[in-house]
């Protein structure tokens, strides 16, 4: 499984062309999502053994590491849903071993997916398998010497337009703006990586050729223009300069068959906004412009071995994976839709963001997370007239989705059966549950009384444990409807927004 010497950047493709010739914008493709990721709702480090800091591994992009020793560990990832997987890769920091991947749909049975060796040496491991339903991975590790890993990709068929991206009441976490999933493309490659259109090229892994060229140039449209604190990227470990330039606009131009073009000659007149040099070949940068910069467009260029520029002959092959832009705050999670071309969009700060309210319904024996959007509750409230409160509207809203009160807040059931208690006891808790509601887990998402208010459902990915916003309290631990237990949240949760004008 060794891989020639290559860079790494997250989220990138590829260019035809000259160095002194205008470079072609590369067309718009539908990238696949990585469920590994945890602005996923749902998407979560189900259990690990002997792995260190282990939610790293959830992290796009090159920020974190995970620390994978020497022997036998593994590593469970819950998905935001089930979905079908059929490819897993990582990137590899020095670890010499074997990995087995695994699946199951309910950590009681697994199925075994894929084996592979690797060595210190190969900085991307990467495993493709026949398709299979999943809900959770295991990474089972067998190292002979202790390492770090970082990047790790599972995907399939799943597509980032399947996928709605909504804000969520949450502390805020970077997220990294230029991945698929954030809604950043690559628009420019230059030169053009040998793996254009294969596996790694989809999962945005490129390979760039043996060349004379001094740099590799990789150009993002970010999809908005964001506010950006940190620059990162990880590539093969050789001597490598990094140069980031950032732009609110590009100066594009149409050639003779109106296609957009750019002339590389930009980059020798804009200004740098970050720059870094890896001397010794780790394979990582993390730079900081010295205030946060404003930009749509951000370019990275490489200079692989640039402490050997005056030697004659072609630079190796040089691999590209695992580039972040970072956003200094973000609180938005992403849910799996059911609706067409939906983008991502990086959140306001946690203060700034519009939020969601979670309600727990019981539903089909089980129980349900709902997520009404404030703005929802707010439109609706508006509806009702001066006199109504938040609570009317939410009663409103849930009784357009067919969803009935069945508790009053605070009701006491036997031993927590009943929605309103969360205790394993029979105790009277006045003031333990907020009541909960019923619904027919047949019924159409979207009835006709819904849609007459003006909004919309969706089915999104979470599952399990209480939802996106708070940890279950110490006695919330039983397997009822009144608690944090295993069928809190159970299935995806319904997400209710305004509908899209």
């Amino acid at each position: 499984m060794k891989s020639a010497f290559h860079p790494t950047l997250l989220a990138m493709v590829c260019m035809l062309g000259t160095s002194s010739a205008a470079w072609q914008r590369l067309p718009s493709a539908d990238a696949p999502i990585n469920l590994a990721n945890q602005a996923i709702l749902g998407a979560k480090i189900q259990s690990s053994a002997s792995i260190g800091n282990s939610s790293a591994l959830l992290n796009e992009g090159a920020l974190e590491a995970s620390k994978v020793p020497a022997g036998a560990s593994h590593v469970v990832i819950t998905l935001g849903a089930q979905e079908v997987v059929e490819d897993v890769s990582f990137i590899n920091e020095g670890v010499s071993g074997s990995v087995t991947v695994s699946c199951s749909t309910d950590m009681n049975q697994w199925v075994s997916l894929a084996q592979a060796g690797f060595d210190a040496s190969e900085r991307l491991v990467s495993l493709r398998f026949a398709g299979a339903q999943a809900k959770y991975v295991k990474l089972s590790f067998n190292a002979s010497n202790g390492a770090s890993i970082r990047s790790l990709s599972i995907s399939g068929p799943s597509k980032v337009s399947d996928y709605k991206a909504v804000q969520v009441k949450e502390k805020g976490t970077e997220v990294d703006l230029a991945s698929a999933s954030s809604g950043a493309k690559p628009i420019y490659m230059y030169p053009t990586p040998t793996n254009v259109g294969d596996n790694e090229g989809a999962r945005q892994t490129f390979k760039f050729p043996k060349t004379t060229e001094r740099f590799r140039t990789v150009v993002y449209d970010l999809g908005n223009t964001r506010t950006i604190k940190k620059f990162s990227a990880a590539y093969s470990r050789v001597p490598t300069r990094l140069e980031v330039f950032a732009f609110e606009s590009l100066p594009e131009k149409k050639d003779w068959r109106g296609k957009l073009t750019l002339d590389p000659a930009i980059f020798d007149s804009a200004p740098i906004v970050a720059s870094g040099e890896d001397s010794v070949g780790k394979g990582l940068m993390q730079l900081s412009p010295k205030q946060p910069v404003r930009a749509r467009y951000v370019a990275l260029r490489f200079e692989p071995n640039f402490d050997k520029r005056g030697v004659a002959g072609l630079a190796p092959e040089w691999e590209a994976m695992a580039m972040a832009v970072v956003v200094p705050y973000a609180g938005v999670l992403k849910e799996l839709g059911l609706m067409d071309g939906p983008t991502y969009t990086a959140a306001a700060p946690p203060s700034e963001a519009g939020g969601f309210e979670a309600i727990k319904i019981s539903c089909g024996g089980g129980s349900q997370l709902v997520l009404i959007s404030k703005a929802a509750i707010a439109q609706v409230q508006s509806q009702l007239g001066p006199n109504a409160t938040e609570q009317d509207a939410i009663n409103a809203i849930l009784a357009a989705a067919g969803l009935t009160p069945a508790a009053a807040t605070g009701e006491n059931g036997s031993n927590g059966n009943a929605p309103g208690n969360g205790d394993e006891d029979d105790n009277s808790d006045s003031n333990n549950g907020g009541g909960s509601y019923v619904g027919d887990p047949n019924a159409p998402l979207n009835p006709a009384s819904l849609s007459a208010l003006g909004l919309s459902a969706y089915r999104g990915g979470g599952t399990g444990g209480t939802g996106p916003f708070d940890e279950p309290t110490e006695d919330d631990d039983d397997n009822n409807g009144g608690g944090g237990g295993n069928n809190n949240g159970n299935g995806p949760p319904i997400i209710i927004v305004p509908t899209s004008p």
